[in-house]
């Protein structure tokens, strides 16, 4: 009896994911070690910083929700390996890109190192388009690695929402190469664009170096300019965005049903649900660059926390209206997209504005899925579209709107000697007065929009494209005579290449288009 050639089998994934998970582990280590021993930066790096990376972890278990035991093991393994890809690039290209420039808008100690910054100069008025230091971190000290640290989970999240759609395909390396240029290239460019010094920046160099984005109040007078305070931009708008060009490259157009999202692992999503809304006020206060801020911390957690609860609020009576039942998916759903919502302008928005903010981005969660699975005709099983692309928007849109005029006097520069009313001049939207806030907040949604579709686009395409040339190598259609490959491929035994071909071999060729 023959004996069939001991072949073990990686699955997809696990053999790259495991020297990066040790490589991310050892980066992590060193940036914190090499922190140590500067009072100024032990100050910044408190436990209200490390809880920040508890937010990638919370995201994970809420899309994990409508994933089954089989497919949330998959889903892990597809997105520790792409986070592993996005750390490493963002440390070697990500980082100076986004903040090369920041030491001349920041007088934190140790930071003046990070002063290139590639600018546009027209009119003489500076835009500023990227950073030209900074890489693989190649300026070192306590301050900049603390920086590097408290960006780390946010562009954790940002790569983690699109790769846990693309796992659902069968795409690992696609997820891989998706989270590589997000982390390396376009997150970091949104970051930089989005950022002219917040509520603590000063120019401090002769050009102003600030992003492009966060200069429109500076240069073109549209209120404060971009503001994207929690992250809703440039983390989840921009994550949705990929995830919704994955949906539309690679999913199959399937045939709609009205049933609702099955929630397969609920107490997981809702547990990764409080634990993103406990910690999410580690998100910013804990930010090296909001060190100092005079904000009113305490009304944003309260804020984030009314805008969580309504989001559930909402979209549980549209499951008790469409369904005569509660929907516990639905509810985690709209919880995350409250929270994101809410974050956006917490602290700009009165809690009873925030409590409106979570009701809009709550009840559009289940219309948004409504949309895609009957529009598009795909499937989202983790939300990430419905979720971050709708919670983001909806955030980022109240700034402009909502925003009272009280507080962020100076953020981008803007108002910190001139007035609007008495004081310096708030952040105000446009029922307070400022439509020019409105505009800024917008053209930052558009950029951003396009700036994740539009590359996340052409590299699914160009995978597409691969993989359906990989295949009709691989599986000719009927009456098309076989390439001279196979004829060049070694005669083995019958039984062993019938048990290969029957292990390689996927339900359906098409099942990886």
């Amino acid at each position: 009896m023959r004996h069939l050639p001991f072949r073990p089998r990686i699955r997809p994934g696990i053999g790259l994911m495991i020297p990066l998970l040790i490589l991310l582990s050892l980066s992590v280590a060193s940036v914190a070690y090499a922190a140590q021993g500067d009072p100024a930066t032990l100050a910044a790096i408190t436990p209200l910083m490390l809880l920040a990376w508890l937010v990638p972890l919370g995201v994970l278990l809420v899309a994990w929700g409508g994933l089954t035991e089989a497919q949330a093991g998959d889903a892990a393994a597809a997105a520790l390996a792409t986070l592993g890809l996005a750390v490493a690039g963002y440390t070697l290209i990500g980082f100076g890109l986004q903040y090369g420039g920041i030491g001349c808008l920041h007088d934190l100690p140790g930071l003046a190192q990070l002063n290139a910054e590639y600018t546009f100069i027209r009119f003489g008025q500076s835009w500023g388009l990227a950073g030209m230091s900074g890489f693989g971190l190649s300026e070192r000290n306590p301050a900049i690695l603390a920086l590097f640290l408290s960006e780390l989970p946010r562009l954790m999240t940002a790569a983690l929402i699109p790769a846990l759609v693309l796992y659902r395909q069968g795409r690992g390396w696609a997820s891989a190469a998706a989270g590589l240029v997000v982390a390396a290239i376009v997150y970091p460019l949104i970051g930089n664009w989005a950022w002219a010094g917040g509520p603590t920046g000063k120019v401090l160099c002769a050009v102003n170096t600030g992003g492009w984005l966060g200069n429109l109040g500076t240069n073109s007078g549209l209120g404060h300019g971009f503001i994207d305070f929690g992250g809703a931009g440039a983390v989840h708008l921009l994550g949705g965005s990929v995830a919704l060009a994955a949906l539309l490259a690679f999913s199959p157009r399937l045939q709609s049903d009205n049933d609702m999202p099955p929630a397969h692992l609920p107490l997981l999503a809702a547990a990764g649900a409080l634990i993103w809304v406990a910690v999410w006020p580690s998100w910013t206060a804990g930010h090296l660059l909001y060190q100092g801020a005079d904000l009113p911390w305490a009304l944003v957690s309260i804020n984030v926390l009314a805008g969580a609860g309504a989001g559930t609020l909402a979209a549980q009576a549209y499951s008790w209206l469409t369904t005569a039942r509660p929907d516990a998916l639905m509810a985690v759903r709209g919880f995350a997209a409250g929270l994101i919502a809410a974050g956006a302008g917490a602290p700009f928005l009165t809690p009873g504005q925030a409590l409106f903010v979570g009701l809009i981005a709550g009840g559009l969660v289940p219309l948004v899925i409504y949309a895609v699975e009957h529009g598009l005709r795909v499937r989202d099983p983790t939300g990430a579209v419905a979720v971050h692309l709708s919670g983001g928007l909806i955030g980022l849109i109240a700034v402009g709107l909502l925003a009272g005029g009280g507080v962020g006097a100076g953020w981008n520069g803007v108002g910190a000697e001139t007035t609007l009313g008495t004081g310096g001049r708030a952040v105000a939207g446009l029922l307070a007065g400022d439509r020019g806030q409105l505009w800024a907040q917008l053209v930052g949604i558009i950029v951003i929009v396009l700036g994740g579709l539009g590359p996340a686009w052409l590299i699914f395409q160009a995978a597409r494209a691969v993989t359906s040339a990989r295949l009709a190598w691989r599986y000719p259609l009927p009456g098309v005579p076989r390439l001279e490959r196979e004829a060049a491929e070694p005669a083995g035994p019958a039984p062993a290449r019938a048990e290969e071909e029957k292990e390689e071999q996927p339900l359906s060729p098409l099942s990886n288009l």
